[in-house]
């Protein structure tokens, strides 16, 4: 698995989570607070990926400070969005139910916007081989980081 597919599978089991998020009822108090557990994970994981691997080579390679710091103000905006509904009683109707909505529409943003902007910039300067050597090491760091078997 190289990086870009690292990240895509990390993009794609959060909008999973979040679409079982927006289609669980009030009367799933547990589970909407298990779900949110599992969403707060996920967007570790991906940050530590930014943190540890994405951004620096944006920085250095690409010299796009200010595509890291639109990055960041993304997931800022989704971690906001997560913390209203963290706020919320879980089992709360359709104030959880929109909120839900909101967060998946900002996660669906931020995903294709990363698909469009960040991997060309970083296609640009890893090779394929470098690509393949990274991934595995970041797939590595996400099941850490979300407790899943290797």
């Amino acid at each position: 698995m190289n990086l870009y597919e690292a990240i895509t599978a990390q993009d794609k089991s959060l909008q999973r989570a979040v679409r079982k998020l927006i289609d669980s009822t009030s009367t799933q108090p547990e589970l909407r607070e298990d779900l949110l557990r599992e969403i707060a994970a996920h967007l570790d994981a991906q940050e530590a990926v930014r943190e540890s691997h994405v951004y620096p080579i944006l920085r250095i390679s690409a010299d796009r400070e200010e595509i890291v710091d639109q990055y960041r103000a993304r997931a800022d905006t989704v971690r906001s969005r997560l913390q209203e509904l963290q706020d919320l009683p879980k089992d709360a109707k359709e104030n959880f139910q929109n909120s839900a909505e909101i967060l998946y529409d900002d996660i669906d943003s931020m995903t294709t916007w990363e698909v469009d902007e960040i991997m060309p910039l970083l296609r640009e300067f890893l090779s394929d081989e470098d690509a393949a050597d990274l991934g595995e090491r970041v797939r590595a760091e996400q099941k850490a980081i979300l407790h899943e078997e290797l």
